[in-house]
């Protein structure tokens, strides 16, 4: 009974063409039951309703579009029709479904991974064992056999055998960082600083290193990331001081702006800020191996684990002056 222009010109018919029609005229026949008992029933029991559905256009493309229904009544109450609006809402469905296959992708990929990290795990430990043992022996078992330069070669496999496990474990690190589960708590972060330095002069007696972390470091934040993110940090900090024979390490926070900053700073070998953009990427090295032992993925999984926080980290470095380190862990 009223076909305005705004409907002419999302169904292209106009309202000479609609006016006396029944409303499925604008429904392919495919959804004609759809539109009975999922549109114009409920509409019937409810008097006011709003669904989305699948009506065609004259030129016979099918869109969707979303409608706000309600039931009409004459003065004694019986229905005697219906009014609403449609708005066509084919980009937003066309996003939502693109979306959904990229989730599905998503999790494709992620259960793939998960194959992969296992393969990685157990069938690529039990060959670099075999290699790295049975070097070993060979050095160890045949070594009045050996020249300097056989021994040095045997030194070389195993080192690499070595170095590779190392890889595989930082790899399986990456990789668990966005596949473990998530919970916020409050974590003790001094507490956690303290552990990881205590160990670490465990490993290393014989480092003079001043460390000073502030007390009641507290995040609200997942433990086990908080763990693997701290014990990435300071390590580094241990590993790139180790030159000074005074090495000086820090682990506080400050305010700026209203938002809480942590701040992981050492007096050790620094970098050139020119290289910044390449710190937080996988097997990105700033130092030599020869310099500095390590694979290049830890600053890789910081980043990774700062981000599931919602948080942002930076650094700030000189040349032989040591490197700073600021971190945020979002609130939520």
């Amino acid at each position: 009974t009223s076909w305005n222009k705004g409907a002419e010109r999302q169904f292209g018919f106009a309202a000479r063409e609609m006016i006396g029609c029944h409303i499925s005229k604008i429904y392919p026949v495919e959804e004609h039951y759809f539109l009975q008992h999922n549109v114009i029933e409920p509409l019937q029991e409810k008097g006011d309703y709003e669904v989305e559905v699948r009506p065609q256009k004259k030129s016979g493309e099918v869109f969707y579009a979303h409608l706000s229904l309600s039931m009409l009544h004459d003065e004694s109450g019986m229905a005697k029709g219906m009014v609403g609006y449609s708005i066509d809402i084919s980009k937003r469905k066309e996003a939502e479904l693109l979306l959904k296959m990229r989730t599905d992708e998503l999790a494709a990929a992620n259960k793939e991974l998960e194959g992969f990290s296992y393969s990685v795990s157990h069938d690529l430990r039990s060959p670099l064992r075999a290699i790295d043992g049975f070097s070993l022996a060979l050095a160890e078992d045949y070594a009045a056999l050996l020249d300097d330069t056989g021994k040095d070669y045997l030194r070389r496999v195993r080192s690499g055998a070595q170095r590779m496990g190392e890889l595989i474990d930082d790899l399986l690190q990456l990789a668990r960082v966005n596949r473990s589960d998530f919970v916020r708590e409050r974590v003790n972060l001094s507490g956690i600083a303290n552990e990881v330095i205590q160990s670490l002069r465990e490993n290393s007696p014989e480092r003079k290193v001043e460390v000073i972390i502030a007390p009641n470091l507290n995040a609200y934040a997942d433990k086990g990331l908080s763990r693997i993110l701290i014990d990435n940090l300071l390590n580094n900090a241990w590993k790139y001081s180790s030159l000074k024979e005074q090495a000086h390490i820090e682990f506080k926070k400050i305010k700026r702006g209203g938002e809480t900053i942590f701040v992981v700073k050492d007096n050790g070998t620094g970098f050139d800020m020119k290289y910044a953009n390449h710190l937080f990427g996988a097997f990105q090295r700033l130092h030599r191996k020869d310099e500095f032992s390590g694979t290049g993925i830890g600053l890789a999984t910081v980043q990774r684990i700062i981000n599931r926080h919602g948080g942002r980290i930076w650094a700030e470095a000189k040349v032989g002056e040591g490197a700073t380190f600021y971190f945020t862990l979002a609130q939520g």
